[in-house]
């Protein structure tokens, strides 16, 4: 039958009119995608994969910047706002703008402004990269990505050990001595790529079980990402891998596990406190915790002498002589420090009780307090609250939240990012949302079934 030339004149240009716009789609979608890749990999290596590992000579070192590092990240800033059309502002969730905003307030009391400056505008960069990203993908599609590139890093470390090995493990001579033999892979530290392998374990369980790639695929990351934390021997990531797994299943296999993220900070509140003269000892005590004790209580002093507002943002490490932790520094290991080793009191010593309030609201608010409610699919949810417990206990032995381009920083920013464009969108779509973001595989009431209605005659008789 032929159509009217009416019809078919009509019908010819809407048909290549939405050709156009799947091609525009899919156009958007790569590039995204590149920039997605470019922009974890480049954030988890700090743009310096088998890079030689470097001593500080002093705490007079303030670690001068690399004008290379901050354009390409200024590079995949601008490739980021293309891609939302230049709506950036709307990505950053109103807890991270009041932390932002009370980190530059510090800088009015910093010794080293200048120094700081150029480290919070690294952290907002990276901040707003990060979250511009995680709203270009749906949340399922954007761990999919997280999960290929950091499977990629996983076998690129472990053939760098075989093809590079004197730039992938930590040689004799090394400034740590206790990371002789030990594997960094392509990163800087041996920690590094501890903390990367153990979310890599949870993102390849996850890739199993949701059947994100080929059963082989899926088994194969999670042997490389076993492997890298085996041979980094990073012991803190490997213990707090073990209980962010115990979480997972648990949270997949019981209704009532959200509740056990709430008990879990009450029952370490509740060991410290009742514990809280040997855990005084123990930060007291240089050689425990691998140094990490002293390290924590030299900060602790520091802290003590500004306790609201902190010393400045980043203005406690790597800054010259005006350093406020190295004027209470006597031993040279710890005068070539470059963290505190806990981010929590790095970021109250830093910027006072205030930021690290700040701080505290923009991780619950971001994470703990949406996945209940962002109807995600039971294992995408176990997933998520799983690595967020994960960066939370870490950070009590490594510093890294709040700080330009590490790691767990990026990873958490992602996570609060995807959670953050669901929410908006599960309020854009009001009440079709249960029904548009059905949680496949998670365990709801039955649906009752109604009997059906009697039928009877216009009288009311059967």
């Amino acid at each position: 039958m032929r159509l009217p030339n009416r019809i078919r004149l009509r019908a010819g240009p809407t048909t290549s009119s939405g050709s156009n716009r799947q091609a525009r789609l899919r156009q958007h979608d790569l590039w995204a995608t590149v920039l997605f890749f470019l922009f974890v990999f480049a954030t988890f290596t700090g743009l310096n994969p088998l890079a030689e590992r470097r001593a500080i000579a002093s705490a007079l070192d303030t670690g001068s910047a690399d004008i290379v590092r901050q354009i390409c990240y200024l590079a995949l800033l601008g490739g980021a706002i293309l891609l939302s059309s230049g709506k950036v502002l709307r990505n950053v969730p109103r807890p991270m703008l009041f932390l932002f905003g009370w980190f530059i307030l510090t800088l009015l009391w910093s010794p080293v402004p200048d120094i700081a400056a150029r480290r919070l505008g690294l952290t907002i960069v990276i901040a707003i990269t990060a979250f511009t990203l995680a709203e270009a993908f749906p949340l399922e599609r954007m761990v999919k990505n997280l999960c290929t590139v950091t499977a990629f890093m996983m076998v690129a470390s472990l053939a760098a050990a075989v093809i590079f090995p004197r730039l992938s493990i930590h040689q004799v001579g090394d400034t740590e001595t206790m990371t002789i033999g030990d594997l960094r892979g392509i990163f800087y530290h041996k920690n590094i790529l501890g903390g990367v392998a153990a979310i890599s374990i949870l993102l390849a369980i996850y890739s199993i079980r949701a059947r994100q790639f080929q059963a082989w695929q899926g088994w194969g990351f999670l042997v490389a990402a076993s492997a890298c934390l085996y041979f980094s021997q990073s012991k803190t990531s490997l213990g707090i891998c073990i209980i962010s797994m115990a979480l997972y299943f648990v949270w997949v296999r019981f209704d009532s596990a959200r509740h056990l993220v709430w008990v879990a900070p009450a029952f370490v509140l509740l060991v410290g406190s009742l514990f809280s003269d040997k855990l005084a000892q123990i930060v007291s005590d240089p050689d425990s915790l691998t140094g990490r004790g002293y390290i924590w209580h030299l900060t602790l002093e520091v802290f003590m002498k500004n306790p609201i507002g902190g010393v400045g943002y980043q203005s406690i490490f790597q800054t010259g002589g005006a350093s406020a932790f190295a004027q209470v520094v006597n031993d040279r290991f710890f005068a070539t420090l470059s963290h505190a080793h806990n981010s929590y009191l790095e970021i109250a010593a830093s910027t006072g009780l205030i930021g690290l309030g700040l701080l505290i609201w923009a991780l619950i608010s971001g994470t703990f307090q949406k996945l209940p409610v962002a109807r995600l699919p039971r294992e995408l949810e176990a997933l998520l609250t799983s690595i967020s417990i994960f960066i939370v206990l870490q950070s009590f032995t490594e510093s890294g939240l709040a700080d330009r381009d590490r790691s767990t920083w990026v990873l958490i920013l992602l996570v609060i990012g995807g959670l953050n464009a669901r929410m908006r969108k599960l309020r854009g779509m009001g009440s079709a949302a249960p029904r548009a973001f059905a949680m496949h595989g998670r365990r709801t009431a039955p649906r009752h079934r109604v009997p059906p209605r009697p039928i009877t005659n216009g009288s009311g008789v059967r």
